[in-house]
Protein backbone atom coordinates (compact mmCIF):
# COMPACT_ATOMS: atom_id res chain seq x y z
CA UNK A 1 0.00 0.00 0.00
CA UNK A 2 1.46 3.30 -1.19
CA UNK A 3 1.02 6.31 1.17
CA UNK A 4 1.14 9.76 0.15
CA UNK A 5 3.34 11.93 2.42
CA UNK A 6 1.12 14.75 4.19
CA UNK A 7 2.28 18.45 3.92
CA UNK A 8 4.10 20.13 6.84
CA UNK A 9 2.46 23.35 7.91
CA UNK A 10 5.00 26.58 8.66
CA UNK A 11 5.73 25.91 12.13
CA UNK A 12 6.54 21.96 11.55
CA UNK A 13 9.29 22.84 8.42
CA UNK A 14 10.56 25.59 10.78
CA UNK A 15 11.78 22.86 13.17
CA UNK A 16 12.28 20.42 11.31
CA UNK A 17 16.17 19.73 10.46
CA UNK A 18 17.61 20.04 6.73
CA UNK A 19 17.95 16.62 6.12
CA UNK A 20 14.58 15.34 6.89
CA UNK A 21 12.93 18.21 4.41
CA UNK A 22 15.41 16.88 1.88
CA UNK A 23 14.19 13.47 2.36
CA UNK A 24 10.85 14.08 2.90
CA UNK A 25 10.78 16.32 -0.81
CA UNK A 26 12.83 13.87 -2.60
CA UNK A 27 9.93 11.20 -1.32
CA UNK A 28 7.05 13.79 -2.83
CA UNK A 29 8.73 14.13 -5.89
CA UNK A 30 8.89 10.83 -6.32
CA UNK A 31 5.25 10.19 -5.12
CA UNK A 32 4.46 12.91 -7.77
CA UNK A 33 6.37 11.36 -10.64
CA UNK A 34 4.35 8.06 -9.99
CA UNK A 35 1.46 9.57 -9.93
CA UNK A 36 1.84 11.76 -13.49
CA UNK A 37 3.25 8.69 -15.13
CA UNK A 38 0.18 6.85 -13.76
CA UNK A 39 2.40 4.53 -11.61
CA UNK A 40 -0.04 5.13 -8.84
CA UNK A 41 -3.31 5.20 -8.44
CA UNK A 42 -6.30 6.20 -6.27
CA UNK A 43 -8.65 3.87 -5.53
CA UNK A 44 -11.98 5.70 -4.37
CA UNK A 45 -13.44 2.82 -2.57
CA UNK A 46 -10.90 2.76 -0.13
CA UNK A 47 -9.31 6.26 -0.51
CA UNK A 48 -5.67 5.03 -0.82
CA UNK A 49 -2.82 5.44 -2.72
CA UNK A 50 -1.65 2.61 -4.73
CA UNK A 51 0.71 0.81 -7.05
CA UNK A 52 -0.71 0.71 -10.20
CA UNK A 53 0.27 -3.49 -10.31
CA UNK A 54 -3.05 -3.44 -7.38
CA UNK A 55 -5.71 -2.93 -10.11
CA UNK A 56 -6.66 -5.29 -12.59
CA UNK A 57 -5.93 -4.21 -16.32
CA UNK A 58 -9.07 -2.82 -17.93
CA UNK A 59 -8.47 -1.22 -21.62
CA UNK A 60 -11.95 0.68 -20.95
CA UNK A 61 -10.08 3.39 -19.01
CA UNK A 62 -7.55 5.80 -20.15
CA UNK A 63 -5.70 4.42 -16.89
CA UNK A 64 -5.81 0.91 -18.24
CA UNK A 65 -6.82 -0.42 -14.93
CA UNK A 66 -10.48 -0.96 -13.05
CA UNK A 67 -10.43 2.11 -10.50
CA UNK A 68 -11.35 -0.30 -8.05
CA UNK A 69 -7.90 -1.96 -6.35
CA UNK A 70 -7.85 -5.87 -6.49
CA UNK A 71 -7.97 -5.74 -2.59
CA UNK A 72 -11.42 -4.31 -2.45
CA UNK A 73 -13.31 -6.18 -5.62
CA UNK A 74 -12.12 -9.44 -3.39
CA UNK A 75 -14.18 -7.44 -0.59
CA UNK A 76 -17.09 -6.73 -2.80
CA UNK A 77 -17.02 -10.90 -4.86
CA UNK A 78 -16.63 -12.71 -1.22
CA UNK A 79 -17.77 -12.85 2.53
CA UNK A 80 -15.32 -12.38 4.77
CA UNK A 81 -15.48 -13.18 8.61
CA UNK A 82 -13.52 -10.89 11.25
CA UNK A 83 -13.67 -13.35 13.95
CA UNK A 84 -12.13 -16.15 12.03
CA UNK A 85 -10.37 -14.43 9.47
CA UNK A 86 -12.04 -16.51 6.98
CA UNK A 87 -13.04 -15.66 2.98
CA UNK A 88 -15.54 -18.05 1.73
CA UNK A 89 -16.79 -17.81 -1.91
CA UNK A 90 -20.47 -16.03 -2.58
CA UNK A 91 -21.65 -16.75 -6.18
CA UNK A 92 -24.28 -13.64 -6.51
CA UNK A 93 -21.34 -11.12 -5.81
CA UNK A 94 -19.10 -12.95 -7.82
CA UNK A 95 -21.11 -12.43 -10.62
CA UNK A 96 -21.70 -8.99 -9.83
CA UNK A 97 -18.08 -8.11 -9.79
CA UNK A 98 -17.54 -10.03 -12.83
CA UNK A 99 -19.57 -7.67 -14.16
CA UNK A 100 -18.65 -4.72 -13.36
CA UNK A 101 -15.03 -5.76 -14.86
CA UNK A 102 -17.21 -6.90 -17.82
CA UNK A 103 -15.96 -10.83 -17.75
CA UNK A 104 -18.04 -13.59 -18.23
CA UNK A 105 -19.22 -15.58 -15.18
CA UNK A 106 -19.02 -19.23 -17.07
CA UNK A 107 -20.83 -21.88 -14.20
CA UNK A 108 -18.77 -24.78 -15.39
CA UNK A 109 -15.53 -22.99 -14.64
CA UNK A 110 -16.66 -21.08 -11.77
CA UNK A 111 -17.92 -24.84 -10.52
CA UNK A 112 -14.06 -26.42 -11.44
CA UNK A 113 -12.65 -23.61 -9.59
CA UNK A 114 -14.63 -24.19 -6.19
CA UNK A 115 -13.79 -28.08 -6.68
CA UNK A 116 -10.03 -27.48 -7.01
CA UNK A 117 -10.53 -25.29 -4.24
CA UNK A 118 -11.96 -28.17 -2.14
CA UNK A 119 -9.90 -30.56 -2.87
CA UNK A 120 -6.33 -28.52 -2.03
CA UNK A 121 -5.50 -29.61 1.32
CA UNK A 122 -2.25 -27.21 1.85
CA UNK A 123 -1.63 -25.04 4.58
CA UNK A 124 -0.56 -22.44 2.60
CA UNK A 125 -3.25 -19.46 1.77
CA UNK A 126 -5.35 -20.74 -1.16
CA UNK A 127 -7.18 -18.32 -3.21
CA UNK A 128 -10.94 -17.87 -4.04
CA UNK A 129 -13.20 -18.81 -6.77
CA UNK A 130 -13.22 -15.60 -7.52
CA UNK A 131 -9.08 -14.84 -8.24
CA UNK A 132 -8.71 -17.71 -9.66
CA UNK A 133 -11.65 -17.03 -12.67
CA UNK A 134 -10.14 -13.71 -12.90
CA UNK A 135 -6.88 -15.22 -13.55
CA UNK A 136 -7.62 -17.47 -16.17
CA UNK A 137 -9.76 -14.46 -18.24
CA UNK A 138 -6.42 -12.67 -18.32
CA UNK A 139 -3.95 -15.51 -18.63
CA UNK A 140 -5.57 -18.14 -21.12
CA UNK A 141 -5.99 -17.01 -24.72
CA UNK A 142 -9.40 -18.90 -25.24
CA UNK A 143 -10.89 -16.06 -22.77
CA UNK A 144 -9.40 -13.33 -24.60
CA UNK A 145 -11.97 -10.62 -25.89
CA UNK A 146 -14.98 -12.55 -23.84
CA UNK A 147 -16.92 -9.53 -21.81
CA UNK A 148 -20.55 -10.19 -19.83
CA UNK A 149 -22.50 -10.97 -22.67
CA UNK A 150 -20.99 -14.08 -23.10
CA UNK A 151 -21.65 -15.60 -19.96
CA UNK A 152 -23.38 -19.14 -18.87
CA UNK A 153 -25.08 -19.75 -16.00
CA UNK A 154 -28.00 -21.06 -14.83
CA UNK A 155 -31.14 -19.00 -13.32
CA UNK A 156 -31.49 -20.30 -9.82
CA UNK A 157 -29.17 -22.34 -7.03
CA UNK A 158 -31.17 -25.56 -7.62
CA UNK A 159 -30.03 -25.85 -11.38
CA UNK A 160 -26.46 -25.28 -9.98
CA UNK A 161 -26.27 -29.39 -8.28
CA UNK A 162 -25.26 -30.93 -11.27
CA UNK A 163 -26.49 -34.20 -9.43
CA UNK A 164 -29.88 -35.82 -8.95
CA UNK A 165 -30.78 -36.81 -4.92
CA UNK A 166 -29.39 -40.31 -5.86
CA UNK A 167 -26.15 -38.97 -7.19
CA UNK A 168 -26.60 -39.22 -10.51
CA UNK A 169 -25.55 -36.35 -12.83
CA UNK A 170 -27.99 -34.14 -14.42
CA UNK A 171 -28.17 -33.73 -18.36
CA UNK A 172 -28.03 -29.99 -18.60
CA UNK A 173 -29.54 -28.51 -22.02
CA UNK A 174 -26.70 -26.40 -22.81
CA UNK A 175 -23.65 -28.51 -22.51
CA UNK A 176 -25.69 -31.25 -24.63
CA UNK A 177 -26.23 -28.64 -27.46
CA UNK A 178 -22.69 -27.29 -26.97
CA UNK A 179 -21.11 -30.91 -26.79
CA UNK A 180 -23.44 -32.04 -29.73
CA UNK A 181 -21.74 -29.10 -31.99
CA UNK A 182 -18.45 -29.54 -31.02
CA UNK A 183 -18.08 -33.81 -31.35
CA UNK A 184 -20.74 -33.65 -34.21
CA UNK A 185 -23.62 -36.61 -34.39
CA UNK A 186 -23.22 -40.01 -32.94
CA UNK A 187 -23.47 -39.70 -29.57
CA UNK A 188 -26.30 -39.60 -26.81
CA UNK A 189 -27.20 -37.04 -24.17
CA UNK A 190 -25.30 -38.56 -21.26
CA UNK A 191 -21.91 -38.84 -23.68
CA UNK A 192 -22.16 -35.75 -24.86
CA UNK A 193 -22.17 -34.28 -21.05
CA UNK A 194 -19.24 -36.12 -20.44
CA UNK A 195 -17.01 -35.17 -23.50
CA UNK A 196 -18.07 -31.23 -23.19
CA UNK A 197 -16.86 -31.48 -19.94
CA UNK A 198 -13.72 -32.98 -20.34
CA UNK A 199 -13.01 -30.41 -22.79
CA UNK A 200 -14.20 -27.68 -20.53
CA UNK A 201 -11.79 -29.65 -17.51
CA UNK A 202 -8.79 -29.74 -20.20
CA UNK A 203 -9.46 -25.90 -21.74
CA UNK A 204 -9.38 -24.64 -17.81
CA UNK A 205 -6.18 -26.47 -16.65
CA UNK A 206 -4.00 -25.47 -19.84
CA UNK A 207 -3.51 -22.86 -22.06
CA UNK A 208 -4.82 -23.14 -25.62
CA UNK A 209 -3.21 -20.99 -28.21
CA UNK A 210 -4.06 -22.61 -31.73
CA UNK A 211 -6.67 -25.17 -33.24
CA UNK A 212 -4.34 -27.80 -33.05
CA UNK A 213 -4.49 -27.99 -29.43
CA UNK A 214 -8.38 -27.57 -29.33
CA UNK A 215 -8.27 -30.80 -31.46
CA UNK A 216 -6.16 -32.11 -29.15
CA UNK A 217 -7.93 -31.68 -25.95
CA UNK A 218 -11.04 -33.12 -27.98
CA UNK A 219 -9.20 -36.10 -28.81
CA UNK A 220 -8.19 -36.42 -25.12
CA UNK A 221 -11.93 -36.05 -24.51
CA UNK A 222 -13.47 -38.65 -27.22
CA UNK A 223 -10.62 -40.99 -25.91
CA UNK A 224 -11.25 -40.85 -22.03
CA UNK A 225 -15.25 -41.62 -22.85
CA UNK A 226 -13.85 -44.81 -24.95
CA UNK A 227 -12.31 -45.89 -22.12
CA UNK A 228 -14.74 -44.64 -19.80
CA UNK A 229 -17.06 -46.85 -22.20
CA UNK A 230 -14.83 -50.17 -22.12
CA UNK A 231 -14.18 -50.04 -18.32
CA UNK A 232 -17.83 -50.54 -17.57
CA UNK A 233 -17.92 -53.03 -20.29
CA UNK A 234 -15.18 -54.79 -18.71
CA UNK A 235 -13.03 -55.33 -21.53
CA UNK A 236 -9.35 -54.57 -22.14
CA UNK A 237 -8.00 -51.28 -22.46
CA UNK A 238 -4.39 -51.50 -22.98
CA UNK A 239 -4.58 -50.25 -26.31
CA UNK A 240 -6.91 -47.36 -25.75
CA UNK A 241 -4.29 -46.45 -22.65
CA UNK A 242 -1.87 -46.30 -24.99
CA UNK A 243 -3.65 -43.96 -27.53
CA UNK A 244 -3.87 -42.06 -24.94
CA UNK A 245 -0.70 -41.71 -23.62
CA UNK A 246 0.37 -40.75 -27.21
CA UNK A 247 -1.71 -37.61 -27.60
CA UNK A 248 -0.63 -37.10 -23.99
CA UNK A 249 2.70 -36.93 -25.15
CA UNK A 250 1.64 -34.66 -28.60
CA UNK A 251 0.07 -31.96 -26.38
CA UNK A 252 3.25 -32.45 -24.46
CA UNK A 253 1.54 -32.54 -21.04
CA UNK A 254 2.60 -36.31 -20.19
CA UNK A 255 3.40 -36.95 -16.37
CA UNK A 256 6.77 -38.61 -16.57
CA UNK A 257 7.28 -39.75 -13.68
CA UNK A 258 9.53 -43.62 -12.50
CA UNK A 259 7.61 -45.92 -10.42
CA UNK A 260 10.66 -45.59 -8.25
CA UNK A 261 10.22 -41.74 -7.91
CA UNK A 262 6.96 -42.72 -6.62
CA UNK A 263 7.57 -45.23 -3.97
CA UNK A 264 10.50 -42.89 -2.37
CA UNK A 265 7.99 -39.76 -2.40
CA UNK A 266 5.60 -42.35 -0.43
CA UNK A 267 8.11 -42.82 1.99
CA UNK A 268 9.16 -41.27 5.24
CA UNK A 269 12.91 -39.86 5.73
CA UNK A 270 13.16 -42.59 8.69
CA UNK A 271 11.83 -45.40 6.59
CA UNK A 272 14.59 -44.31 3.80
CA UNK A 273 17.24 -44.60 6.25
CA UNK A 274 16.04 -47.58 7.27
CA UNK A 275 15.83 -48.90 3.81
CA UNK A 276 19.24 -47.79 2.86
CA UNK A 277 20.78 -49.46 5.96
CA UNK A 278 19.01 -52.83 5.63
CA UNK A 279 18.73 -53.22 2.04
CA UNK A 280 22.59 -51.34 1.27
CA UNK A 281 24.67 -50.72 4.06
CA UNK A 282 28.08 -48.92 3.82
CA UNK A 283 30.75 -51.02 4.13
CA UNK A 284 33.37 -51.39 7.23
CA UNK A 285 36.01 -48.27 6.41
CA UNK A 286 39.48 -50.32 5.70
CA UNK A 287 41.74 -49.70 9.23
CA UNK A 288 44.16 -47.25 6.74
CA UNK A 289 41.55 -45.41 5.60
CA UNK A 290 39.57 -44.55 8.99
CA UNK A 291 41.71 -41.52 9.96
CA UNK A 292 44.15 -40.75 7.15
CA UNK A 293 44.50 -37.19 8.26
CA UNK A 294 44.11 -37.89 12.03
CA UNK A 295 41.19 -35.58 12.26
CA UNK A 296 39.83 -37.70 14.83
CA UNK A 297 43.15 -37.27 17.28
CA UNK A 298 43.25 -33.52 16.67
CA UNK A 299 39.48 -32.96 17.87
CA UNK A 300 40.50 -34.81 21.06
CA UNK A 301 43.51 -33.00 21.82
CA UNK A 302 42.72 -29.13 20.34
CA UNK A 303 39.01 -29.01 20.94
CA UNK A 304 38.01 -31.62 23.92
CA UNK A 305 40.91 -31.40 25.99
CA UNK A 306 42.13 -28.08 25.76
CA UNK A 307 38.04 -27.43 27.03
CA UNK A 308 38.53 -30.06 29.35
CA UNK A 309 42.06 -28.05 30.88
CA UNK A 310 40.09 -24.95 30.67
CA UNK A 311 37.52 -26.01 32.78
CA UNK A 312 40.10 -28.25 35.29
CA UNK A 313 38.67 -31.53 34.46
CA UNK A 314 40.32 -34.33 34.97
CA UNK A 315 39.62 -36.90 32.17
CA UNK A 316 41.01 -38.98 29.25
CA UNK A 317 41.03 -35.86 27.19
CA UNK A 318 42.52 -34.02 29.10
CA UNK A 319 45.34 -36.86 29.68
CA UNK A 320 45.42 -36.57 25.79
CA UNK A 321 45.98 -32.84 25.75
CA UNK A 322 48.82 -33.32 28.26
CA UNK A 323 50.34 -36.09 26.30
CA UNK A 324 50.16 -34.34 22.97
CA UNK A 325 51.25 -31.07 23.99
CA UNK A 326 54.20 -32.16 26.01
CA UNK A 327 56.68 -32.62 22.90
CA UNK A 328 55.97 -29.30 22.22
CA UNK A 329 56.72 -27.45 25.54
CA UNK A 330 60.05 -26.40 26.66
CA UNK A 331 61.32 -26.41 29.99
CA UNK A 332 64.01 -24.41 31.56
CA UNK A 333 67.03 -25.93 32.77
CA UNK A 334 67.38 -27.43 36.35
CA UNK A 335 70.92 -26.41 37.87
CA UNK A 336 72.33 -27.89 41.42
CA UNK A 337 72.47 -25.31 44.24
CA UNK A 338 76.43 -25.38 44.99
CA UNK A 339 77.57 -24.76 41.00
CA UNK A 340 78.87 -21.00 40.95
CA UNK A 341 77.47 -18.66 38.27
CA UNK A 342 80.77 -19.02 36.25
CA UNK A 343 80.74 -22.26 36.08
CA UNK A 344 76.74 -21.75 34.46
CA UNK A 345 77.45 -19.06 32.17
CA UNK A 346 80.88 -21.73 30.84
CA UNK A 347 77.91 -24.58 29.89
CA UNK A 348 75.64 -22.07 28.32
CA UNK A 349 77.98 -19.77 26.48
CA UNK A 350 81.45 -21.93 26.68
CA UNK A 351 84.87 -21.26 27.91
CA UNK A 352 85.71 -17.47 26.82
CA UNK A 353 89.15 -18.58 28.04
CA UNK A 354 89.93 -21.23 25.73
Amino acid sequence: MAKMITPRNPKSVARTPIGVLRTEYNMLADDYTDVVNGEKLLCPCCGEWKKATAFYQDQRFATGRFYFCTECLLDMATDYDKKTKTRTDNREKTMKVLQLLDLPFIESLYQNCLKKIEEDTGERQRPTAFQMLVTQYKSFPQYKGKTWKDSSYTATDEDLDDEDSEGVAKISPRTVKNGRKRFGAGYSDEEYQFLENEYQEWMTRYECNTKAQEEIFERLAMKKLEIHKATLAGDSTDKLDATYQQWLQTANITPRQSASNNVTDAQTFGTLIQKFEEDRPLPEIDPELKDVDKIGLLIDVFFKGHLSKMFGLKNAFANIYEKYMKKYTVEPPTYEEEEDSESIFDRVFGNMDG
